[in-house]
């Protein structure tokens, strides 16, 4: 017998494709009355930190504490406005390769199901950069609802 989904994990880059699997995950949330857990994995990496999300620190790198800080309050804010009417959920930042992250997330918080979205790359920029999606759905212990980019 399938157990009803009780831990959703949606990873989000704060983009309008993770804010569609976002959607996905609250309807799933309601229907099974589950807790969504918010993931957002910054880069390890200066250059690859949005610039929304960057301060330097006193040696002139990122500043990583103040990047989780600021992660927190968008996902928060992002939760607000999608997990609305009574829907249970908590917020995670961390820092690293993001495939590794949640798949390392998932296990640790038990997730039930991962809800995240893709980019829709194609091409030379998919082989290029590989999909982090589709390495979460190789390496993941739990089923996967992936929401194509548009």
């Amino acid at each position: 017998m399938v157990e009803p989904f009780r831990t959703i994990l949606c990873p989000v880059d704060l983009s309008t494709n993770a804010h569609v699997a976002l959607e996905y995950a609250a309807s799933m949330a309601r229907q099974c009355d589950a807790t969504v857990h918010l993931l957002y994995i910054i880069p390890p990496t200066d250059a690859q930190i949005p610039a929304e999300l960057y301060r330097p620190d006193k040696s002139g790198g990122a500043d990583f504490i103040w990047a989780e800080t600021a992660a927190k309050e968008k996902l928060h804010a992002l939760a607000q406005e999608h997990l609305s009417g009574g829907i249970r959920y908590e917020v995670h930042t961390r820092v690293g390769d993001t495939a590794t992250v949640v798949l390392e997330v998932a296990e640790a918080r038990e997730a039930s199901v991962i809800v995240m979205a893709t980019h829709g790359r194609t091409g030379l920029s998919h082989l290029l950069l590989g999909s982090v999606t589709e390495k979460v759905m190789r390496e993941s212990l739990c089923p996967m609802l992936v929401i194509p980019g548009r």
